[in-house]
């Protein structure tokens, strides 16, 4: 059996990271046969949050290395400004908006689009839940404590920039996650769309 350990990020686990999050893509299942482009989704859902907050990032490794991660943010206001003013652009500029009928776009052409037109979901009750997160874990490192022990380092971090409560969203259809995340204490907040989005206070 694999031993495991929580670090903190550092900037040569950026690949894996990308990698894992294709992996745990598809709600949780791997999307790598559903995407042409192997960053398109870690464009959204990883660089953004290594890049402009790597000190609120963990990961997971064994022998084989990096197996997963917890990629979070202190304040999700301020993020999305930087998402949006500094992320987004270079972005754009290298993947055109995709033309056509919606229906109609391949995988990756709906990542472009959300490239052009994100979906920068604000919670309500955003002040008693600032911070949010990303988890991902691959299978070999699945049902072994591994996501609790990445919640709990995240939540000790978070407490300790005295931030109230964390949140995230989690697809309506991922039950395994969801289960999850209520014996870790969230509660759902509200729905968005085909999103559950749940919240946890310190």
């Amino acid at each position: 059996m694999s031993n495991f350990k929580v670090r903190s990020y550092s900037i040569q686990d950026e690949p894996a990271v990308y990698d894992i999050c294709l992996k745990c893509g598809d709600n949780g299942k791997d999307a790598s046969d559903l995407y042409s482009d192997p960053r398109a989704l870690g464009n959204i859902y990883a660089g953004p949050y290594i890049y402009f907050e790597p000190e609120s990032a963990f990961v997971l490794e064994d022998a084989e290395g990096v197996c997963g991660y917890i990629l979070s943010t202190k304040n999700t206001m301020e993020f999305y400004d930087k998402y949006v003013s500094l992320w987004l652009p270079s972005l754009r500029n290298k993947y055109p908006e995709p033309t056509g009928e919606f229906s109609n776009f391949s995988p990756d052409e709906n990542v472009y689009h959300q490239y052009h037109h994100p979906d920068n979901y604000i919670i309500k009750d955003i002040e008693d839940y600032p911070a949010h997160l990303h988890i991902d874990l691959l299978p070999r490192a699945q049902r072994m404590g591994n996501g609790k022990s990445l919640m709990n380092t995240l939540i000790k971090y978070q407490k300790t920039n005295h931030v109230p409560g964390l949140h995230l969203g989690v697809g309506e259809i991922n039950y395994g996650a969801i289960t999850f995340y209520k014996k870790m204490g969230f509660t759902e907040l509200e729905r968005h769309d085909d999103v559950i989005f749940m919240g946890k206070k310190f």
